[in-house]
C-alpha cells in the first residue's frame, strides 16, 4: 500500500505539475527565443525579424552606443561583455535556446560560440562570418572546431550584409502556402532573396545555413528573406 501510494503520488504529479504550472502562470516558457551577440545594425534588423515572428530577443553588446540604440527600438538588451563572469551572473536567458554570434569580431563571436555551445546544444549555435575569417588553413580549422554554424548564404558576410542594408535592402516574411509555395517564393523574387530564417507551423525556428540545401520550407511556414535594394526597385515595377 505504501508502494503504491508512493507511485500513484508521483505519477498524479508527474503528469500535472506542467499543467498546473501553465494555470498558475508560473511554468519556464519553451526556449524558442535567440540570444543574438552584437546590438550593431545588422543585429538589430535580424532581431527585428525575429520580434515579428513572435519570438524573444535578447541583444549583448558591449558597446553603449549599440546597446542604447537597441533599447530605442525596444529590444530586450544586456550592456556587457557576452563572455564575462558578470553575464554568467546577470544576464537572463529564461525563454532562450539559440545564440546567433552577430558581432562584426570574429574573435568575440568564437568565444561566444565555445561559451554557450554545451548550454544550448551545438545544434543551436550560429555565426556570420566576417571577411577576416579563413585567410589561412589554421584559421579555417580553427573556426571548424571552435565556432558554430555558418549563417545564410556561402559569400554572405557581416561586412557585406552591412553594406545591403545601409544601401536599402529590407527583411521581408512572406508566409508560404499551397498556391505559393517555397519554389514559387523563389521565383517572385527572381531567385535573388537571400533566405535567413523560416518559422513552421508549430512556431519552430529554423536557420538556412551555408552549404546546406535539406531546409525546404512548406506551406503554413513562414520565411523571412532579406532582399536588396534594387530587386525591391525591380518587384515594385513588375507589380505597376
Amino acid at each position: 500500500l505504501t508502494f503504491l501510494v508512493i507511485i500513484g503520488t508521483v505519477f498524479i504529479q508527474g503528469t500535472s505539475a506542467r499543467s498546473l504550472a501553465k494555470f498558475l502562470k508560473v511554468a519556464e516558457p519553451a526556449p524558442n527565443g535567440v540570444l543574438i551577440v552584437g546590438a550593431n545594425p545588422v543585429a538589430r534588423a535580424i532581431a527585428g525579424a525575429l520580434d515579428k515572428l513572435g519570438l524573444p530577443v535578447k541583444l549583448a553588446d558591449s558597446g553603449w552606443e549599440n546597446v542604447s540604440a537597441a533599447r530605442m527600438e525596444g529590444f530586450d538588451t544586456y550592456f556587457g561583455r557576452v563572455v564575462s563572469e558578470h553575464a554568467d551572473m546577470h544576464m537572463e536567458l529564461i525563454g532562450i535556446g539559440k545564440l546567433m554570434a552577430l558581432s562584426p569580431h570574429s574573435a568575440l563571436n568564437s568565444l561566444a560560440c565555445v561559451r554557450f555551445k554545451q548550454e544550448f546544444g551545438s545544434g543551436n549555435i550560429y555565426r556570420l562570418q566576417n571577411s577576416d575569417e579563413g585567410r589561412t588553413d589554421d584559421h579555417k580549422a580553427a573556426r571548424r572546431a571552435f565556432s558554430g554554424r555558418k549563417l545564410f548564404a556561402e559569400e554572405m558576410t557581416h561586412a557585406k550584409m552591412a553594406s545591403l542594408l545601409s544601401q536599402g535592402a529590407e527583411i521581408h516574411i512572406t508566409t508560404l502556402s499551397d498556391d505559393f509555395d517555397y519554389d514559387r517564393f523563389r521565383e517572385r523574387y527572381l531567385n535573388r532573396a537571400i533566405p535567413l530564417f523560416t518559422l513552421d507551423e508549430h512556431e519552430r525556428l529554423y536557420f538556412f545555413v551555408a552549404g546546406d540545401q535539406s531546409l525546404q520550407p512548406r506551406p503554413g511556414w513562414k520565411v523571412a528573406s532579406l532582399l536588396p535594394s534594387d530587386l525591391l526597385e525591380k518587384l515594385k515595377d513588375m507589380d505597376e
